[in-house]
């Protein structure tokens, strides 16, 4: 019996409702490459700037891409708290990617220093306390990052957006990091618990992953999805997973319906024509944002897909049979 009520407890609060939605203004934001060595001062007056722009637009989300904070930062570094105390006088909810640190404790003794960094997402609600973190747990070839664990990372969390009553309104995400929308499992766990949105913050220079891969994602779990992309020559030599130096990221970030419609798409060059009539762009001093309107329903086949998901958990449960916190990759999802 202590067994069950554990298990449904840990189910409830997994698959608690959010506050119901229709549609929430998001946006994604596209700079140029980061340089390590760049005074963090300049990126966090940068981000800064981002949220300022989204937040007089009326933005509820803003995406920034993958190690946008590129120096290495504890997870409750004084930056990251910096980007706290922007998003709560803006009322704006943000996911930014960073270089994480790992905490003194989880480092095992003879562990080199640079194995000690993991490829990292914060999240922000808009009253500016920390919604969740993410490590990627799909480490592209050459970096030199530690992956997360995907039963610990691939969870989705719930962020709140402003406000204007005393009711916080929720909305479950799945975060994604560069090379995680490589795996479709990922995105299709994240369904299957309840998430709303997929935000995939990367830093990708492959036109056929952004062109047939991000879409369907979308398509395959019927989500909206977010995806925050660098655009423009590399200022210093990066390599990709087949050992290519990088000389150019392909931007295209943009907002894409849970159909695969694009709902906003930026250029894949810098100073280009946006490659979709929908959306808004809304110019920066570095970099643009591309924001669009979401619909986000309720009566999502997600949200369908997380109730045969709990009432698996717990006839699991019940029965003694539930071993480990993953479902059995046998369930049939709709």
């Amino acid at each position: 019996m202590t067994k069950f009520r554990f298990w449904y407890y840990a189910v409830g609060f997994l698959f608690r409702p959010c506050h119901a939605l229709s549609f929430i203004r998001a946006a994604v934001y596209q700079p140029p490459p980061q340089i390590i060595s760049e005074n963090p001062l300049a990126i966090l007056t940068q981000a800064t700037e981002a949220l300022n722009i989204a937040s007089k637009h009326g933005v509820e989300i803003l995406l920034f891409p993958e190690l946008f904070l590129s120096d290495s930062w504890d997870r409750e570094s004084r930056p990251l708290s910096i980007i706290g105390n922007v998003c709560s006088e803006l009322n704006i909810a943000c996911v930014i990617g960073y270089c994480e640190k790992r905490h003194k404790s989880e480092i095992k003794p003879g562990e080199d220093d640079q194995s000690n960094l993991c490829n990292s997402i914060a999240a922000f609600n808009a009253d500016g306390t920390r919604a969740g973190n993410y490590r990627s747990t799909n480490i592209k070839s050459g970096q030199q990052f530690m992956a997360g664990h995907p039963f610990v990372e691939v969870m989705p969390i719930v962020l709140q957006l402003p406000s204007s009553s005393e009711t916080p309104q929720e909305l479950k995400v799945g975060m994604l990091l560069g090379n995680d929308i490589l795996m479709p499992e990922n995105c299709r766990y994240l369904a299957r618990n309840g998430a709303d949105l997929l935000l995939v913050a990367a830093s990708m220079e492959d036109q056929n992953i952004v062109n047939h891969i991000v879409p369907t994602r979308a398509m395959e779990n019927e989500l909206p999805l977010m995806f925050s992309n660098y655009v423009g020559q590399a200022k210093e030599k990066e390599y990709n997973e087949y050992g290519k130096v990088i000389t150019e990221w392909i931007g295209s970030s943009g907002i894409i319906s849970k159909s695969g419609r694009e709902l906003v798409r930026a250029p894949c060059e810098e100073g280009g024509d946006m490659l979709s009539d929908e959306g808004y762009l809304l110019p920066c001093f570095v970099g643009e944002l591309y924001a669009a309107d979401i619909d986000i329903s309720s009566q999502q086949v997600s949200s369908k897909a997380a109730e045969r998901s709990k009432k698996y958990w717990i006839m699991e449960a019940k029965q003694g049979t539930l071993d480990t916190i993953a479902p059995s990759r046998n369930t049939n999802l709709p």
